[in-house]
Parts: structure tokens; sequence; C-alpha cells
């Protein structure tokens, strides 16, 4: 599969299988990610995300919590690549700075988290993947599913939430 088909987010995955190989990349790019702000995340913070995430996927609402999972790990990328570019230029980056990251597109997004060294490969497909799937829910106004899709939302969105329930047991804060 080329990688505009990632992008694009036209394959579904299985929800009856497991995807380990994607979920231990996304379980590293969190990691990764929450790592780096330890120091500015409170994990009182995260709980009640997690906690939301958990309520919007028991109600049956899958589609709000992946467009929620999906705006929480672009700020944790939106983050890194603040603090790596900051690392790098040895001094702080302005506001205006800030929002120029911030207001990035996606797609330059990834690709910019990708040449700072934030993002590995898989890292990369990782997100790009999860990225597609909330464009498929997104972009679709009129909130019509086939069944097939269904099942790929709710197996995504559990998946992330069981993916950053596990990495927040693994991190000290």
């Amino acid at each position: 599969m080329e990688l505009d088909d990632y992008l694009k987010g036209t394959e579904l995955t299985d929800p009856t299988t497991s995807d380990t190989e994607w979920e231990s990349s996304f379980g590293d790019l969190i990691e990764d990610l929450m790592g780096a702000f330890t120091d500015i995340l409170l994990p009182a913070a995260i709980g009640k995300e997690i906690d939301d995430q958990r309520n919007l996927i028991e109600s049956g609402d899958y589609c709000s919590a992946i467009i929620r999972q999906a705006a929480f790990v672009e700020s944790l990328l939106e983050f890194g690549m603040i603090q790596e570019i900051e690392s790098y230029r040895g001094a702080d980056l302005s506001n205006s700075e800030q929002d120029v990251i911030e207001q990035m597109g996606n797609e330059p997004k990834v690709y910019m988290a990708n040449a700072l060294g934030i993002l590995t490969d898989s890292e990369y497909e990782a997100y790009t993947k999860l990225m597609g799937t909330r464009n498929d829910v997104a972009h679709n106004w009129w909130m019509t599913f086939s069944e097939e899709e269904k099942e790929h939302f709710e197996h995504v969105a559990v998946r992330v939430c069981q993916t950053l329930e596990s990495v927040v047991e693994d991190t000290e804060f």
C-alpha cells in the first residue's frame, strides 16, 4: 500500500483481528510524546482525558471518541515539535512561532515531525492512520456509515483508548 493510501485513510483495519504492529507503534508514539512532557502534563488531566474517552466509548459514541483522541495526540505532537525546535535553537519560540506550528495542516505537521526525528517511520504510519480515521469521521457530515465502518470506528476508538491507558500506567509522573 502506498503512503497516499494511509494519508487518505482508505484502508480499514479488520476489527476482528489484532493489529499488534500498529498498536505497538502507536504505543511507542504516545509514550515518547508523553515522556517528553511529564513535567507539563498533570496526571489528573490525563486521567480526565482517559475518563472522557472511556465515557464516549461506553455510550457508543465512537466517532466523537476518535475525534477527541486524534486532537489529543495532535496536541502532544505539537508540543513535541515546539520542544524539539526550542532545544535546537537554544531559545523559546515566540507565541507567533508556536501558532505557526499549531496552525499547520495535518500533512505538513506530520512531515515536519518526521523530519525533526520526533516520529519513527512506524510511529508516523500509526499517526497517519489515526488521522485518516479521524478524517473519515469528521468529513462525513451526514454521519452515515456502513456497518463495516462502524465496527472499524469502534475498534479504533477502543484500541487507542486502551493503548493510552496502558502507556499512562507505565509512565511515572
